[in-house]
């Protein structure tokens, strides 16, 4: 074959929507278990629901088996009135992938508890839905997606009522401390996509050997969502980008050769707004991405973001900035009624997060 068809065939391959790739896997002794938790509710957290939508396709698509994937969701998004793709979620401005369809949730509604997370990570199955049931020859891969503060991760309703619905470093170290007793990983992955999520994992991590966390932001950082824009008449953000680094990069990747350190480079160069941050047991850095995130079967070609509009927004400021947002539009359609609402709105919002000691700027 002359070099003319062998470039040819290369640029084919290379076209096409996805291309596959041999299975391997450099620890195979043991299964692949997983938590997603997206910590938020409303439209204001899009961009959560969509990355763990995303997250679980990913993963169940890399041959992780359903019962070994547990999605702790509110799922109050995709079916909101407020939202414009109403029954779906994107989670790339190309609107290319419905990330919803047949993403399975475990624990929805009023379920979605800091309880149940420790519940579903320490093994104590309360009858209420699925459990890590995971053995000293398992690796875990936890995922948290939405809001924090300085040594917690919040749950979708603290902001309303703090008290039971904060999962603290103190709580994190006390469930590390069970299921190292109870013999229930071989190593643990932890991401966490938080405000000043290294807060949380900084003095706990580093206590357990095998363990390593990769958050979104220093232990005194905001976290940004990103693709935030007017879809279809309604500002939200599509995504986060710590999320969206990681996803992405696993999407349009060899994840079975490249390994965790590679992975991370791309997540510190997406990661924007905060600095991404490295703790516990770094040798896990050299290991496969798909030891943690499973057997990679296809690569897809990553879509380029460079020709879409959009912005990336401290998570806290999502909602003053939709509310800005639809001010000026309102404010440009001489709507008086709509003008004044969405500004007794954004001082409630701004006078709440000062009143949680956030800044409003």
């Amino acid at each position: 074959m002359g070099w003319l068809a062998v470039s040819v065939v290369s640029v084919l391959l290379v076209s096409c929507t996805s291309f596959f790739l041999p299975e391997t896997n450099s620890q195979d002794d043991g299964e692949l278990w997983v938590v997603i938790v997206v910590g938020g509710k409303g439209i204001n957290n899009y961009g959560e629901h969509a990355n763990a939508c995303h997250a679980y396709h990913i993963l169940k698509d890399r041959g992780i088996k359903d019962d070994r994937i547990i999605l702790l969701m509110r799922d109050d998004v995709a079916n909101s009135d407020d939202n414009p793709f109403k029954g779906k979620l994107f989670n790339h401005p190309s609107l290319s992938h419905d990330v919803y369809k047949g993403c399975t949730i475990d624990y929805n509604s009023s379920n979605v508890t800091p309880e149940t997370f420790k519940n579903v990570l320490i093994g104590n199955n309360t009858g209420d839905g699925p459990v890590l049931e995971s053995t000293e020859k398992d690796r875990l891969f936890i995922y948290f997606t939405d809001h924090g503060g300085p040594d917690v991760l919040l749950f979708p309703d603290a902001w309303e009522q703090p008290e039971g619905q904060t999962f603290s470093s103190a709580d994190l170290d006390e469930s590390l401390r069970i299921m190292t007793e109870k013999k229930m990983y071989k190593e643990i992955l932890f991401y966490v996509e938080a405000c000043e999520s290294g807060s949380v994992t900084e003095n706990v991590i580093p206590k357990y050997p095998n363990v390593l966390a990769i958050t979104a932001a220093s232990p005194t950082e905001n976290a940004a969502m990103t693709y935030c824009k007017d879809y279809s008449g309604n500002y939200i953000c599509l995504g986060c980008e710590f999320s969206v680094a990681w996803l992405e990069y696993d999407d349009a990747n060899n994840t079975n050769t490249h390994t965790l350190q590679d992975q991370f480079e791309v997540i510190k160069a997406g990661t924007k707004y905060s600095h991404a941050s490295i703790y516990g047991d770094r040798k896990l850095l050299n290991r496969k991405i798909s030891d943690f995130q499973g057997v990679q079967k296809q690569i897809r070609p990553q879509i380029a973001t460079d020709k879409y509009e959009y912005e990336s927004i401290p998570i806290r400021q999502v909602p003053i900035w939709r509310r800005e947002k639809q001010l000026q539009r309102a404010v440009a359609n001489r709507n008086e009624e709509e003008i004044a609402r969405l500004q007794m709105e954004l001082l409630e919002l701004k006078e709440s997060l000062k009143n949680a000691g956030h800044s409003t700027d």
